[in-house]
């Protein structure tokens, strides 16, 4: 529809995710599926660019190891995809509200 006709041509994109919502995490903002034109080197410099790259690149490694990780548990991991799937845990809670800022919306 129309609407979806717009999104290439703006700026900035928020993608809000209801699995992460489910999972108590707000504001639930699907990191993968959003995007920014302002990410860009020229604009935000090296530093900060290939920072924010890394931490996609790792979102996006721990959404493939989500899976694996229902099904058989993060001990059938490698010790590598271990490491990266509590790093990715960890800065997903560290981007989120604290409880109290939540609790009107998860009770």
């Amino acid at each position: 529809p129309a609407v979806a006709a717009i999104f290439g041509h703006l700026d900035t994109s928020v993608v809000l995710s209801r699995d992460i919502a489910a999972k108590g995490i707000y504001p639930a903002i699907d990191v993968l599926r959003s995007h920014s034109h302002a990410l860009d080197p020229d604009i935000v410099g090296d530093r900060h660019y290939h920072t924010a790259q890394a931490i996609q690149k790792m979102f996006q490694r721990y959404e493939e190891l989500a899976h694996i990780i229902a099904i058989l548990g993060i001990e059938e991991l490698s010790e590598i995809d271990r490491q990266t799937a509590k790093r990715a845990e960890r800065l997903q809670r560290y981007l989120t509200q604290p409880l109290h800022v939540t609790r009107a919306f998860s009770g």
